[in-house]
């Protein structure tokens, strides 16, 4: 009652939550300058007295479909913004970290075939480890940025499977004993024998694998692994606990967003591409899944393949 239409609808375009919601005026002042200041108000149509009940209700659907088509039009927008955004930060890890692994392998290999007999065998040695390692590093890259591609453009076919979980993770574990034994980390599978799921056979082994080779990462020498599963109802587990440097809550929200790139020296020193990750949260996501993670700072982190069952 204090306030007449324009007074309400200056104060509703005023307000960020409300200034996008059409505004009919339906009133019985129909002179220019009325409609003049009505639009200027942010009206977007004019309804005179007397007026046609079908009528007025066939301008509140149509502005009701307008606004529909301009809200999808603004997400559609921010979308792609994000998708241009991921690009780009795709774009600058293969020029970055591509290059970096390439250029100290050349250095370093430049080096010994400019003054070969300059170095002892020991140091020669060295230098070629750490040609090894950079290039390892290189192949982990390309293979990790080759899958992330291939599921963006819907080029990985998901094929479900029954798995034996238990035999799966051995195999991982096998694979990956090494590298855990350099660390004198105890490595555990406690997955029980006839656990099973469905899934894709090649994801769920690139996702295990992943989170195994990090867990061995940022494990500290003499610390322990454990691979065990959880059923929650309709749902099971696979989870890879470690006894390593753990995150802060900060730190994990960081963890599956390409834009943020996040990626640190394991205890050892050991480099990551920073992508890997991001493909296992794909990977889970293409088979009905999820992957989370809870983490303590100091304590330890373990990361969770939700799945189906």
């Amino acid at each position: 009652p204090e306030m007449d239409g324009l007074q309400a609808t200056k104060i509703l375009k005023a307000n960020d939550e409300l200034k996008n919601i059409p505004v009919i005026f339906l009133t019985a002042r129909d002179s220019g300058e009325d409609l003049i200041e009505g639009f200027k108000a942010g009206g977007v149509d004019y309804v005179t007295k007397p007026f046609n009940p079908v009528e007025l209700l066939q301008r509140v659907e149509t502005h009701i479909e307008l606004k529909k088509s301009r809200d999808m039009i603004i997400n559609q927008k921010l979308e792609l913004e994000d998708l241009n955004k991921s690009k780009d930060k795709f774009f600058s890890i293969i020029s970055h970290d591509l290059k970096g692994p390439f250029t100290g392998s050349i250095g370093l290999s430049e080096l010994i075939l400019e003054r070969p007999d300059d170095f002892e065998k020991s140091e020669i040695l060295n230098i070629l480890q750490k040609i090894f390692n950079a290039q390892k590093l290189q192949l982990a890259l390309i293979e990790n940025l080759l899958d992330w591609s291939r599921i963006q453009t819907g080029r990985i076919e998901y094929i479900p499977l029954v798995l034996n979980l238990k035999s799966m993770a051995e195999n991982i574990i096998r694979i990956l004993g090494q590298n855990a034994n350099n660390k004198s980390i105890e490595l555990v599978n406690n997955i029980a024998d006839e656990t099973t799921v469905i899934g894709d056979d090649f994801m769920i082994t690139t996702i295990i694998r992943n989170l195994i080779s990090n867990a061995i990462k940022f494990t500290p020498i003499n610390g322990k692994i454990e691979v065990y599963t959880v059923v929650n109802k309709n749902k099971l587990s696979i989870c890879i606990k470690d006894s390593g440097v753990g995150m802060s809550e900060q730190d994990v929200n960081k963890l599956f967003k390409i834009e943020n790139h996040y990626t640190t020296l394991g205890t050892t020193k050991e480099k990551g591409t920073g992508l890997g990750l991001i493909l296992c949260k794909e990977f889970a996501e293409a088979n009905k899944g999820d992957l989370t993670v809870t983490s303590e700072k100091g304590v330890g982190s373990i990361f969770s393949i939700v799945l189906n069952i």
